[in-house]
């Protein structure tokens, strides 16, 4: 399209600069823009019909309204509930040497409570300790704790008693725990940090006993 430039206008179009009653081509797909800015008018006469198309801008798409598609995630004083967790896959019994398939994987219950490296049942499958006195120990045990706050397990006794772990568990001695008669006697315990008490368990096979 053909336009012509406005008597009190001035403007550059590409590497020419237009002044008042000046003419240029302009891409016909452009020709709405530049009427619209007022600075130009077409050099050929127009139709109401034809001026309106050029002139009137195209309507955006409009954004969907978000209540037409947007729910809530839960209802109001409901928590959301947690994906659900995925069942393992099973396989072949974790314990060396066995051939038998477990549905969830891991261990048989034939060896679900044995060693993978000596074979040897846990101790701790093999003890009953008496109600309440889990919670007499713990309480007996933070005293002792107290009274005795450095490390004295094997691993800390071989370093400067200025740079030995804290002691943060009660050991038993005699290996047998809270099951054993002297669950509760002090000259049965020794305070050690939580590696040392987990040489002591390991070699036991307490499998977390005290």
């Amino acid at each position: 399209m053909r336009v012509r430039v406005g008597m009190l206008n001035r403007l550059a179009y590409g590497d020419t600069v237009y002044g008042p009653g000046d003419e240029f081509d302009i891409p016909d797909e452009a020709a709405g823009n530049w009427l619209r800015t007022g600075m130009v008018s077409p050099v050929e006469p127009l139709s109401d019909a034809e001026w309106i198309a050029l002139v009137t801008p195209e309507p955006k798409a409009s954004a969907p309204d978000p209540a037409e598609y947007a729910k809530p995630l839960v209802k109001p004083g409901k928590a959301a509930k947690s994906a659900p967790r995925k069942r393992k896959a099973g396989g072949v019994c974790a314990q060396p040497g066995c051939p038998e398939f477990v549905p969830d994987g891991g261990k048989c219950p034939a060896h679900r409570r044995v060693s993978s490296t000596t074979g040897e049942r846990y101790r701790s499958s093999q003890r009953e300790v008496p109600k309440g006195r889990r919670t007499a120990f713990a309480r007996l045990s933070r005293a002792f704790l107290r009274e005795h706050p450095i490390c004295a397990g094997e691993q800390c006794d071989k370093v400067n008693p200025l740079v030995r772990n804290a002691a943060t568990e009660t050991h038993h001695i005699d290996g047998l725990g809270l099951a054993g008669p002297r669950w509760n006697d002090e000259s049965n315990w020794l305070a050690c940090c939580k590696s040392c008490h987990a040489v002591y368990t390991g070699r036991d096979f307490g499998f977390g006993s005290h």
